[in-house]
C-alpha cells in the first residue's frame, strides 16, 4: 500500500531554508524573515483563539442572567433551584416583585452591592459579570424611559429579548470563528507538533 505523505503539504517550520529572493538580498535575511513572518501568524492565531475562548465563556454566564432577569420581569420564573441560588438575598417581599419594579430594585442592587465575580483575564479594569449586566438594564432602560410610564415594562422586555437574541447570535458566530481559527491552525505542522518518535507526551 502507497504511503500518504499528503499530511506534510502544510508543513510549516520557522527554520525553512528553501527561500528564493532576490540575489541584492542576502538570503539568511530572507530566512530570518520569514522566521519572524511565520512566528507572528501563529502567535496572532493562538491570541485569536484565546480571545473567542474568553468571550464564548464570559457570555455563557452572561445569557443565564439576563433569561433569569427576564423570568422574574415577566413573572415566569420555571427553575425554582436557579431562582434560589440567583436571589438567595432577597426578602421575601422583594422575591414576589416584577416589571418596572424589579427592574428597578435589580439596578439599584447592582449599584450598590455587585459581586466581584469577574471573567478569567489579565485584562486591566476587567468589568465584573455585574458591571456587565448593570450596563445593559441601564442601557435598556434609557431607551424605555422617554416612553409613557404605562408602556415603559413592554419596551423593556422587548429590549431584554433583542438583547438576549443578540447575545446568543454573536455567541454562535464566535463559536463559528473559532472553529474556523482552530481547522485553520490544525492545518500546518509546526515545530511545536514534532515529537521523538516513541514519545508519548
Amino acid at each position: 500500500m502507497p504511503l500518504n505523505y499528503s499530511k506534510w503539504d502544510q508543513l510549516e517550520l520557522s527554520d525553512d531554508s528553501d527561500i528564493e529572493g532576490h540575489p541584492n538580498v542576502d538570503k539568511r535575511s530572507l530566512i530570518r524573515w520569514k522566521q519572524r513572518d511565520i512566528h507572528e501568524r501563529r502567535e496572532a492565531r493562538k491570541l485569536r483563539i484565546a480571545a473567542f475562548q474568553a468571550e464564548i465563556a464570559c457570555n455563557n454566564v452572561l445569557a443565564p442572567r439576563l433569561k433569569r432577569i427576564r423570568e422574574r420581569f415577566t413573572g415566569e420564573t420555571t427553575d425554582n433551584t436557579q431562582t434560589t441560588e440567583q436571589w438567595a438575598e432577597d426578602s421575601e417581599d422583594v422575591r414576589t416583585l416584577t416589571g418596572l419594579p424589579l427592574f428597578q430594585h435589580l439596578v439599584e442592587r447592582l449599584e450598590t452591592s455587585p459581586s466581584s465575580a469577574a471573567p478569567p483575564t489579565n485584562a486591566k479594569n476587567q468589568p465584573t459579570y455585574d458591571a456587565m449586566v448593570l450596563s445593559l438594564l441601564l442601557q435598556i432602560y434609557d431607551e424605555a424611559k422617554p416612553l409613557p410610564s404605562d408602556e415603559q415594562e413592554k419596551a423593556i422586555l422587548s429590549c431584554l429579548d433583542r438583547h438576549i437574541s443578540q447575545l446568543a447570535d454573536h455567541t454562535k458566530k464566535l463559536e463559528k470563528d473559532l472553529e474556523e481559527e482552530v481547522r485553520e491552525q490544525k492545518k500546518h505542522i509546526t515545530s511545536e507538533d514534532i515529537k521523538e518518535g516513541w514519545e508519548n507526551k
